[in-house]
């Protein structure tokens, strides 16, 4: 069996699977499943673009005295809005959009999921810590994409992700400790 790994389609491996060796039936579940998580994402995503520049934006700056009916309005003009420039970066499939999702979740999960996780269980986690390896994990992302330029940057958000996990504890062995009365009730 030959493999030419510089000839792959990884964007085809998934619908490959699923059309060669998933049941019929079990396609059609999973493609639902896929599509109601879809809706569900972007439904949440323009309501809360709409609401915050209809009610934080225009009511806050620019209207303060605006009705609720006039809010109500401005907020359905963003959501259509909203809705046909996500149709428009779909159809035409920019590039750009897997550099931005990969550098955005890299600076999000880079910045909170390791002080997340040791804050959580991890009682010798300092605030010097956990300051340094959310900066750290920031710090890694940004300056990995700019290294390893916009096609590596799914390995420079991997870097983010995976840094802090090491500087917190790095860090916290190195100062004090929290008082015991606040682990204490923390871990209570």
């Amino acid at each position: 069996m030959e493999v030419l790994c510089s000839q792959a389609d990884f964007d085809r491996l998934i619908p490959d699977l699923l059309t060669k060796q998933v049941p019929g039936f079990l396609v059609s579940v999973i493609l639902l499943l896929v599509l109601a998580s879809s809706m569900s994402t972007l439904d949440s995503i323009v309501l809360v673009s709409a609401s915050s520049v209809a009610i934080d934006m225009h009511k806050g700056y620019i209207d303060p005295k605006a009705s609720s009916k006039k809010i109500l309005g401005i907020m359905r003009i963003l959501s259509i809005v909203f809705v046909l420039i996500s149709f428009v970066i779909a159809r035409f499939e920019f590039a750009i959009i897997i550099t931005l999702m990969s550098l955005s979740w890299g600076a999000v999960a880079g910045s909170f999921m390791a002080a997340y996780l040791y804050g959580l269980y991890w009682k010798r986690a300092t605030r010097v810590g956990i300051w340094c390896g959310m900066l750290g994990g920031l710090g890694i992302n940004i300056s990995m994409f700019f290294i390893l330029g916009p096609a590596n940057s799914p390995i420079a958000s991997s870097m983010a992700m995976i840094g802090p996990f090491i500087i917190i504890p790095l860090i916290s062995s190195f100062t004090k400790p929290p008082e015991k009365d606040l682990i204490d009730k923390a871990f209570k």
